[in-house]
């Protein structure tokens, strides 16, 4: 047993590694279900996962697939109307609540009107935020604190930082998926190109990687930056840095999953990637101008913090 195995025994962390080694264990055993024609439902992927999470940790993730279950479910962790319930189920292809109450995450799979390609993709590429988000010692440290600060505070801060965070995320990542040009449905199917930047750069129609940079640039800075606001905009980057990081490995494990569900349909292996997996590559380069911004602002906030210390010295 090695060391990763052994912390996740002790202390039910998992590692970045574990959790796509994990992902890739469920999409490859989803896959060859629905190659044997067996109906996956939201009780057979559970019994995928428990498989590979054991019974013990798999309790902490609760997946439905229909709206009474779903609406069940929520309504009893969040205090909500059954109005808002039902509009979150109809407004979401999947979603997951992350649930205070129960220390436990609801999953939402919307997977009955799906073809198996996608359900494939689908449920890998949820599945590994969900293990990121109740596994991951970010995550983990992330639900403890907010079962220690309590929810006055929490909703405090979602008041002041969420809300804001959400709308600059869902812009910036539509920009993104408009700049990828691999249209408003980027789950399935299969790009003309292989992986790395060079193809990167034939999809997205760019010509070098300072134009691919610049035009990420320009979409964070118009669609992201607050004007004068240098500690929320160091927020809301940290933020998205975490998002898209999340985003980036549940792409990659959910077109990985469905170039092996496609090889296992009999279709000759290609050196072609999904449009899964092309998404995360622009992901991937947008964290790293991500960090670039988040380190321009640092230093603005410090050289400010020292002209201010001057103006203040007698003269």
């Amino acid at each position: 047993m090695n060391i990763e195995k052994i912390i996740y025994k002790t202390t039910g962390i998992m590692s970045k590694k574990q959790i796509m080694q994990t992902c890739t264990n469920i999409g490859s055993e989803i896959s060859k279900n629905l190659v044997n024609g067996e109906n996956i439902t939201a009780e057979s992927i559970n019994a995928v996962l428990i498989k590979n999470i054991g019974r013990k940790n798999a309790r902490k993730i609760r997946i439905t697939d229909n709206a009474d279950s779903f609406k069940k479910l929520i309504k009893q962790e969040l205090d909500i109307t059954d109005e808002y319930a039902k509009y979150i189920y109809q407004n979401s292809k999947s979603a997951i609540i992350p649930c205070i109450k129960s220390n436990t995450s609801v999953l939402n799979l919307r997977i009955n009107t799906m073809k198996p390609q996608e359900i494939v993709n689908t449920s890998t590429h949820e599945l590994e935020h969900v293990l990121n988000q109740v596994f991951s010692f970010k995550g983990k440290m992330k639900r403890l604190s907010e079962r220690i600060t309590g929810k006055k505070f929490i909703q405090n801060y979602r008041k002041k930082y969420t809300q804001i965070t959400t709308e600059k995320n869902f812009e910036l990542q539509n920009d993104l998926i408009q700049k990828s040009k691999l249209g408003i449905k980027t789950q399935t199917g299969l790009t003309k190109y292989k992986a790395g930047l060079k193809g990167l750069l034939k999809q997205t129609g760019l010509k070098s990687k300072e134009g691919l940079d610049k035009a990420i640039t320009e979409a964070i800075r118009a669609n992201v930056l607050l004007p004068n606001n240098e500690k929320q905009n160091l927020k809301i980057l940290k933020s998205l840095k975490f998002i898209l990081k999340d985003e980036s490995q549940a792409y990659k494990a959910g077109g990985e999953a469905e170039l092996n569900f496609i090889k296992l349909t009999g279709i000759k292996p290609s050196e072609k990637i999904t449009k899964s997996e092309m998404l995360a590559q622009i992901y991937d380069e947008t964290i790293d101008i991500i960090k670039k911004e988040i380190r321009i602002l640092r230093r603005n906030k410090l050289r400010n913090f020292i002209s201010s210390r001057d103006s203040k010295l007698p003269t």
